[in-house]
């Protein structure tokens, strides 16, 4: 797949494009991968293998950045070299750049699994986690992913049958996944009936809420990869080298992830926004009523306090308020007669 002793060497015009594509994704997968932590209403399996799907990204965007300043400071000609610690740097790097899509594969078949056993265990799902299922969930993608090479080197079969199982497990991805969407679709348009429970009716929102959150991820990856591995394994472009391939090929996914990202962030700063703002029209309204009912309260005092007081004695005549204190004592000493 690549030239030059198997060192990933393209020209300066898809290393440049590779380079303007990867560096926003050093800030917004981090912001992504934080946004993924805090989301505790997610699914503790789900959320593994998002994680799990975006270290994977973050991994191959440094290992391009990393590779390509190399790349720029030795030219490629002179790989490999009697330095071997330059060496050792220069294979990490190149590791996640060229295995780091296979990780992002396997996270995505991962994903349409875990997505099925929500569909059915829909009833008890929520309260099924186990933290060394969602280790084993985590480190899955990179056993096979960043091995892809020695399986290959190991296995004449596998190599000579790996882009077109990659393709199978693709379309079976998809197909599952736009199944399981439709699925619950319909299921939760019965929702209301007496059958469901409220965990179901819960988990029928969730998985139709997660599937559609990745899908579009998941559709663009597969068949970017799909057009890109065809060109490169079926096409033989003579004009063209294989290393130029693989970077366009890196290029368009990291365009797909930087959607995918904004519209995670977008998501959920959405509803944060739109609970923030509930909170301020809620809170604002309660200072309206509060200050309504003591104006009203102000008003009915002072209303209160400009009337004149007035007793009445037992034979309904109003009684004189206007004693002095020795009066008031002689009317009071002859109240006793």
């Amino acid at each position: 797949m690549t030239s030059n002793n198997n060192y990933y060497c393209p020209s300066i015009i898809p290393t440049t494009i590779n380079i303007v594509t990867a560096i926003p994704l050093l800030i917004m997968i981090p912001i992504v991968l934080s946004l993924t932590i805090k989301k505790k209403g997610w699914h503790l399996y789900y959320r593994t293998i998002l994680l799990s799907l975006l270290i994977s990204i973050l991994l191959t965007v440094i290992g391009t950045l990393s590779y390509y300043i190399l790349y720029m400071s030795i030219e490629c000609k002179n790989f490999p070299n009697d330095n071997k610690i330059l060496n050792i740097f220069y294979s990490i790097f190149h590791l996640f750049l060229v295995n780091g899509p296979s990780v992002s594969r396997i996270s995505f078949q991962l994903f349409a699994i875990e997505r099925i056993c929500a569909t059915l265990l829909r009833k008890k799902y929520e309260n099924k986690s186990n933290i060394f299922v969602a280790f084993i969930l985590f480190l899955l993608p990179y056993i096979y992913g960043l091995n892809t090479g020695s399986i290959s080197n190991i296995s004449n079969y596998f190599k000579k049958y790996y882009f077109s199982l990659c393709i199978l497990l693709d379309f079976i991805t998809i197909i599952i996944s736009i199944f399981l969407w439709y699925l619950n679709i319909k299921m939760r348009s019965k929702k209301f009936e007496k059958s469901f429970g409220l965990s179901e009716k819960y988990q029928l929102n969730e998985n139709v809420r997660l599937i559609k959150l990745l899908l579009p991820l998941m559709i663009s990856y597969i068949c970017v990869n799909l057009i890109f591995n065809f060109v490169l394994n079926m096409i033989n472009l003579k004009n063209i080298d294989n290393s130029d391939i693989i970077a366009y090929n890196s290029s368009a996914l990291f365009i797909i992830y930087i959607c995918c990202c904004v519209q995670i962030i977008y998501q959920c700063n959405s509803n944060f926004l739109y609970s923030t703002v509930n909170k301020f029209k809620n809170k604002k309204n309660d200072n309206r009523i509060n200050d309504n009912n003591n104006t009203r309260n102000l008003d009915s005092n002072k209303q209160a306090s400009d009337k004149e007081i007035r007793l009445q004695g037992t034979d309904g005549n109003a009684l004189n308020m206007n004693y002095d204190q020795k009066s008031y004592f002689k009317y009071f000493a002859t109240s006793w007669l």
